[in-house]
């Protein structure tokens, strides 16, 4: 059976659309966004039925499933609205943004809510859960190698300066969104290998900026807390004086470590034997071996393909979605808290399980 889906967003929507493209059942078939040329480029390439400037003629279309891809500020409702359509849904990183706290659990519990009342599969789509390397090192620790897991850093370090400003001087969303709000590329591998959910946190911002004409922090780091009691330090910062994107990884275990060079091209570990451990290179991928040709159109490797797979298997019904509503908020919630904790000055705050209020 095919699936007809539509994307809304055809900025970072157009590469997870043409990931979509590469299986033979789904079908792109409506396209939604803001921009006329971009809808023209998607009916000729793309070859989309339809593109459509307002969202609720988008959901109207003849679809089965939707790539919400649209800016962050609207991730959660567009989501609930196209849940509420009967579509399912495969939604864009960060699953929710709001200007606080509050207006962030607001949004959650609206989802949830939606999630819950719809016969539709709802997936969130954190690509870097979906790099090679990351399911190695679940592997490892599920097979024991690292013993029990005590500690584990991440950094997250982009300067995105030069696209926080349209050309006409506007500020992007990028630009208000705080550091630690965009946490899920770190702590959802992290999560896949701790296998637990984050319940408190203490955060930290620094008071000195790269460019004063942007508000907000340049740089958060948060100090978590798991239910098993691993400790999880994290560091986002995306108006650095750094060029390229860093990410870098290191775990700790009772009997080993994982971690990732400085530059992101290799890795180490040491696993406990009953000879001498030693520290050494172990094999490091972002790619998927098997992947077919093409697997990289979306824009992280084979990351994207890996992910559409796992969403077209879910609306299938042939497995309950990789990264549900609930796995969303579990990398999604922390680093909100972080930066409430950072504006409260270092407070320690709890971060709510949202599967309680849905009686789970």
């Amino acid at each position: 059976m095919g699936y007809r889906v539509g994307v809304a967003g055809l900025r970072r929507g157009w590469a997870v659309a043409s990931v979509a493209s590469m299986f033979d059942d789904l079908e792109l078939v409506a396209a939604c966004d803001l921009e006329p040329s971009l809808l023209d480029r998607a009916r000729a390439e793309l070859g989309v039925e339809e593109g459509y400037e307002d969202y609720g003629a988008f959901l109207a279309h003849d679809m089965d499933a939707v790539i919400v891809a649209t800016p962050p500020h609207l991730h959660a409702a567009h989501s609930v609205t196209a849940l509420e359509a009967g579509h399912h849904v495969l939604c864009e990183v960060p699953m929710i943004y709001g200007e606080t706290a509050d207006d962030v659990m607001g949004q959650a519990r609206s989802l949830v809510s939606a999630v819950e009342k719809a016969d539709a599969v709802f997936m969130f789509a954190e690509n870097c859960n979906y790099w090679w390397w990351v399911g190695d090192w679940r592997e490892r620790v599920e097979r024991g190698e690292l013993g029990d897991l005590t500690y584990v850093e991440a950094e997250y370090v982009h300067d995105c300066r030069s696209i926080m400003r349209y050309p006409d001087g506007r500020l992007t969303w990028r630009a208000s969104m705080a550091p630690q709000y965009y946490c899920t590329h770190s702590l959802g591998p992290v999560l896949e290998w701790t296998g637990d959910r984050i319940v408190s946190v203490i955060g930290a911002q620094t008071t000195r900026t790269c460019d004063p004409g942007l508000p907000g922090a340049d740089m958060e780091v948060a100090l978590f807390t798991t239910e098993s009691g691993v400790l999880i330090k994290l560091l986002c910062g995306f108006q650095v004086a750094r060029s390229g994107a860093h990410h870098y990884f290191s775990v700790f275990g009772t009997n080993g470590c994982l971690e990732t060079s400085r530059e992101g091209s290799g890795a180490k570990g040491q696993a406990g034997t009953d000879d001498a451990p030693q520290f050494g290179e172990i094999p490091f991928a972002h790619d998927h071996p098997d992947a077919p040709a093409g697997a990289e159109v979306g824009g992280h490797g084979t990351a994207e393909y890996y992910m559409v797979a796992d969403f077209l298997r879910a609306v299938r019904g042939e497995a309950p979605p990789a990264i549900d509503v609930y796995a969303g908020l579990d990398m999604t919630l922390p680093g909100v808290f972080a930066h409430e904790s950072a504006i409260r000055g270092g407070e320690k705050l709890v971060v709510p399980n949202l599967r309680a209020d849905a009686g789970q």
